[in-house]
């Protein structure tokens, strides 16, 4: 486990991060998870804003690159509660949020178990088919 003396708050603001202004794509997640692994490296507690999102179509994605990554055991559930908050939500975005949440951690308690059940239901993934945005 990931641990660091937090020293001060780092606000990330989403809107800002976006490459586009009113879309949040899987890109900015993978921005964003990076900036908040690289505050909590550097011992910040960590405030992701949403202020001036909405929830959108695709905004689980988004939410599972950003933050769901966070629990894939680097970090127990009491550093992440301690050291990440979220802020500038309305009622759909933190519904949207707490999914993402619950996925993770559904995901992450058994990773083999959940890849299984997601064959079952879509099938095996084909790694060829699978596209590089960049």
């Amino acid at each position: 486990m990931l641990t660091a003396p937090h020293k001060t708050q780092v606000k990330l603001t989403l809107r800002e991060m976006a490459d586009e202004p009113h879309w949040l794509s899987p890109r900015d997640g993978d921005k964003v998870f990076v900036k908040i692994t690289e505050a909590f490296a550097a011992g910040h507690r960590v405030e992701v804003s949403f202020a001036g999102c909405h929830a959108q179509i695709g905004i689980l994605v988004f939410l599972g690159t950003a933050i769901g990554g966070l629990y894939n055991g680097d970090y127990s559930e009491e550093f992440l509660l301690d050291h990440l908050s979220f802020s500038g939500m309305d009622d759909q975005m933190k519904q949207e949020v707490d999914a993402a949440i619950y996925g993770a951690k559904r995901y992450y308690a058994d990773p083999e178990a959940s890849d299984r059940a997601w064959e079952e239901v879509m099938g095996p993934i084909d790694e060829d088919d699978l596209v590089d945005e960049e």
